[in-house]
């Protein structure tokens, strides 16, 4: 859930009605967006905080099919949102490459808020979502060419 002043930008967002599995008797009417808005803001978030569980929804959420210009739009709007400078795609890597010396701590963190049978390597989820990335970022190089 967010709460802003100001209203972020979004590609899509829609009003659904949403059913807590722990509440079944209180559903309730939530502004939904779209996976590439939340794609572009968990990478924004990533880019910022660089914790595991950003990482790990991250990894997840890329592995889901979204179309590539609605995300870059997005993302695009977010980094303007949050005043982000400088090479946005270099420094998330240059990031992520940092983090996985950290692998051990980040998962000691993080590892609470994911069931036992689904908590990763996370020094290989690190590496592979730094790769995952620098594929982005090519893209991207391409794109703007």
């Amino acid at each position: 859930m967010e709460f802003y002043l100001s209203r972020p930008p979004y590609i899509e967002a829609k009003v659904e009605l949403v059913k807590s599995p722990f509440m079944d008797s209180y559903p309730t009417m939530f502004k939904v967006y779209s996976l590439e808005d939340l794609l572009a803001r968990k990478m924004v978030t990533l880019h910022n905080r660089m914790e595991g569980k950003d990482m790990y929804d991250l990894f997840h959420a890329l592995n889901m099919e979204f179309e590539m210009n609605r995300f870059l739009k997005a993302l695009e709007l977010t980094i303007k949102f949050y005043h982000i400078e400088g090479d946005f795609w270099g420094d998330l890597v240059s990031r992520l490459s940092q983090a996985k010396k950290n692998a051990r701590q980040i998962g000691n963190s993080t590892n609470h808020f994911i069931p036992k049978t689904l908590r990763p390597n996370w020094e290989e989820l690190v590496e592979s979502l730094r790769f995952r990335i620098e594929e982005l970022k090519r893209v991207v190089e391409i794109r703007d060419v």
